[in-house]
């Protein structure tokens, strides 16, 4: 998926008005010294959990704000259900960091991976902006969410309390099939006119594209290719890491 986000970047530079590039500088600069200034002060297990739950009470806020705004938008109470893979994810990881104490939570390895993920191609392929601009309601509420939910997740993890874990590799699909089942129930019950990537184009046409020509079910094996090339990455690190540490000991009992 990722591939595919640089590809079309690459062969429409356009997509980059003044107001994502404006976002895009502003956003991060703000974020990486804010990731600064809090693992430099937060150095006790308590001021780090103030910290995560504030920002996990900002990203709750803005994305209760942001369904409103759909809600108002589309003139429906069916959108104050989350209808995208991100949306879902900033909802579930702000109640997740609030309610449950164990960041290395199951949980957690479902979400976290998602909550990166889906930012990261928010930012580099900012589709919304180029359907709507900040002309759309829930447009500039989105951006703000999407880079909170991003920050929240490099704190978990720079703060020592989330691994990412090889075993735990089921957490993050199990999430995406339950998004999966969502979306659905929100066309067939609820009524909304789209979700989680499903659109109805027709009696044998189900989805649409989410990146270029990509389809959402194609996006997974992307997904997938990414996922697991980072889990194998950071355990093969693991084990190197562990492995050169005994070797010293093992040389000096040898040597005396």
């Amino acid at each position: 998926m990722y591939i595919c986000v640089v590809f079309n970047i690459l062969a429409a530079p356009s997509i980059f008005g003044w107001e994502h590039t404006t976002f895009f500088v502003a956003s991060n600069i703000v974020g990486v010294i804010a990731v600064v200034l809090l693992l430099k002060y937060c150095k006790t297990p308590k001021s780090k959990n103030i910290a995560l739950c504030a920002m996990a009470m900002l990203l709750l806020v803005l994305i209760t704000a942001h369904r409103i705004a759909m809600v108002i938008h589309y003139d429906s109470i069916a959108y104050l259900v989350p209808t995208s893979f991100c949306s879902m994810s900033a909802l579930l990881l702000s109640i997740s960091v609030l309610l449950i104490k164990d960041k290395n939570h199951i949980v957690f390895h479902g979400l976290v991976f998602l909550a990166l993920g889906g930012p990261l191609i928010y930012k580099f392929y900012p589709d919304a902006l180029t359907r709507d601009t900040f002309s759309h309601p829930a447009t500039l509420i989105s951006l703000f969410h999407h880079w909170v939910m991003f920050y929240l997740c490099a704190m978990i993890i720079l703060f020592g309390k989330f691994k990412f874990s090889l075993k735990k590799w089921y957490a993050a699909y199990l999430a995406l099939a339950i998004y999966i089942v969502i979306g659905y129930f929100s066309i067939e019950v609820l009524g909304t006119g789209h979700s989680m990537g499903i659109v109805y184009y027709g009696q044998d046409d189900v989805g649409r594209y989410i990146v270029g020509t990509v389809h959402w079910s194609l996006a997974a094996v992307y997904f997938a290719i990414t996922h697991f090339t980072v889990l194998i990455s950071i355990e093969l690190a693991r084990k190197y890491l562990s492995r050169s540490k005994r070797e010293p000991k093992v040389m000096n009992e040898l040597a005396s």
